[in-house]
């Protein structure tokens, strides 16, 4: 498995395994439109909620305390195939709430590697990310939803060809926080089932949660069908990949240095930002004219 490691501090709240952890610092947003973040979709259920093809669902939160009282944590994960090594550069999930408000700490992304079917213990990457675009959904189930699309830091996930499982929590951890819900279905031909667990020791409050698990099962109340959540996943391929080809035609060319000049200056999150110093400058102009003309594969 292939990961870089930006700045990075430790997840205190795992109690006997390290891993880490990267900020960002980006507001919240919210957009009515998708198309965030230029990549390819690796995966995508979001289309159950929008056909209305959605059965159930799945608890999903860290720091909860709206019905309970209690910093419960509870995390649902599913799984999907890489065919090659893929940078990772965006997540989205569908979610019901009580209150209808973002998440106050933002979305925790953790990957799992596959164990037979069932995701590993503990997870492979985490990253708690603050840069959220919120897409409110149409009463969708009758009280608030929203879809959150969550983007990861450049170069924080790479991932190589197989089975992995995912997580896509929101962290709420204020006083009466807000319950988060993942959309999820049992109807079709799908891949492994979905697993929960409640977390409690996993993240340290020492309060149970719902499920009163702290490993992996199938969640009380879900059909042990088949169930998926309602995700995307977005990334670029990995080794292959061609990111000086800004327009995505298959051709470093014109379109691209213009593209390139458009975005010159600080500004870290535009694809013209080739070599990830936060700034579109003479180093990037360099590495485009480096790979100018058709790209591999």
């Amino acid at each position: 498995m292939k990961k870089s490691q930006p700045q990075s501090i430790q997840f205190e709240r795992v109690s006997n395994h390290t891993k880490f952890i990267f900020f960002t610092v980006a507001a919240v947003t919210s957009a009515t439109v998708t198309g965030i973040v230029k990549g390819d979709v690796l995966y995508d259920t979001t289309s159950m909620i929008d056909k209305g093809t959605w059965d159930t669902g799945a608890q999903t939160f860290i720091g909860n305390s709206a019905f309970s009282g209690h910093l419960n944590d509870v995390q649902a994960t599913d799984d999907f195939e890489l065919d090659s090594s893929y940078e990772i550069e965006n997540v989205t999930g569908d979610f019901g709430t009580i209150f209808g408000t973002p998440p106050a700490h933002g979305v925790l992304v953790e990957l799992f590697e596959d164990s037979n079917g069932t995701p590993n213990e503990s997870p492979a990457i985490a990253i708690l990310s603050s840069d959220i675009t919120v897409i409110p959904l149409d009463d969708v189930v009758g009280f608030p939803s929203f879809r959150l699309i969550v983007n990861l830091p450049k170069g924080a996930v790479s991932l190589d060809a197989g089975t992995w499982w995912i997580s896509i929590t929101p962290v709420d951890e204020t006083e009466n926080g807000d319950f988060f819900g993942q959309f999820g279905s049992t109807s079709g031909d799908f891949g492994n089932n979905t697993y929960s667990r409640n977390g409690g020791e996993d993240h340290g409050n020492g309060y149970p949660g719902p499920y009163s698990v702290n490993d992996w099962t199938l969640p009380p109340g879900v059909p042990h069908d088949p169930m998926d959540l309602a995700m995307k996943i977005e990334g670029t391929l990995v080794g292959e990949a061609c990111p000086a080809d800004l327009d995505g035609d298959g051709f470093v060319g014109t379109s691209d240095l213009l593209e390139l000049f458009a975005a010159w200056g600080p500004n870290p999150e535009s694809p013209a930002d080739l070599d990830g110093d936060g700034s579109v400058s003479t180093s990037d102009l360099l590495e485009l004219f480096a790979n100018w003309g058709a790209c591999p594969g």
